[in-house]
């Protein structure tokens, strides 16, 4: 296997890797939303438990800029790559690249 393909493949794990801590991220948001729900209507205090809330939105807005950074980067690198100006520290050379 070519150390472009390689690439590729490790890009396409690293994607599929956030998509699945995005999709945990928001199971658990809307889990501790109805946790807050729940506790307010049984006449508790959620100070504490919106505060996590706010740590877990916060977390998955990082995960979603992160997949997003993952994928800018995988669409300047093939940019690069069709103008043969791809980064050689990948080890891919123009030789290595699937024809178009």
């Amino acid at each position: 296997m070519s150390n472009y393909a390689a690439f590729l493949r490790k890009d396409e794990e690293d994607r599929a890797k956030f998509d699945q801590f995005v999709a945990k991220g928001k199971r658990r948001v809307t889990e501790q939303m109805l946790l807050i729900e729940q506790l307010r209507a049984d006449g508790h205090d959620t100070t504490r438990a919106e505060k996590f809330l706010e740590e877990l939105r916060s977390n998955l807005a990082e995960w979603h800029q992160t997949r997003t950074d993952v994928t800018q980067v995988m669409q300047t690198y093939e940019l690069l790559e069709r103008t043969d100006l791809a980064p050689r520290r990948f080890g891919v050379s123009s030789s290595a690249r699937p024809e178009a």
